[in-house]
């Protein structure tokens, strides 16, 4: 049953497919993800830079091998960016004032009222 279909074609591993269909999956989601935080996150309009926009590799980074100095960082970014600096599902807030603005829900605050 040697066709010449199978005498042309390269052999491929059994567990190429299953391989090729994780990392597909893989890139997939990563891409659904980094558009996601981009443009389609509610926290999407607020500065920061591209890479803490997406990961937390910046934090991670300051946090673990520049031992904790990841608060310093911050305050570089609040000089670039201004009051508010967002990480991928997080915002750092230096101005009070802007706290009560973007955490109420209703119309009229509890304190308020």
């Amino acid at each position: 049953m040697n066709t010449l279909l199978d005498k042309t074609l390269v052999p491929i591993a059994p567990g190429f497919y299953i391989t090729l269909t994780v990392v597909t999956i893989l890139v997939a989601y990563l891409s659904i993800l980094a558009l996601y935080r981009l443009f389609l996150s509610p926290i999407a309009a607020f500065p920061g830079p591209p890479l803490a926009r997406l990961t937390y590799l910046t934090q991670w980074y300051y946090d673990w091998v520049k031992d904790g100095q990841y608060y310093l960082q911050i305050e570089e970014l609040h000089k670039n960016y201004g009051p508010i600096v967002r990480a991928p599902s997080e915002l750092h807030i230096r101005d009070p004032g802007f706290h009560s603005k973007l955490y109420v829900t209703g119309t009229v605050r509890k304190s308020d009222a």
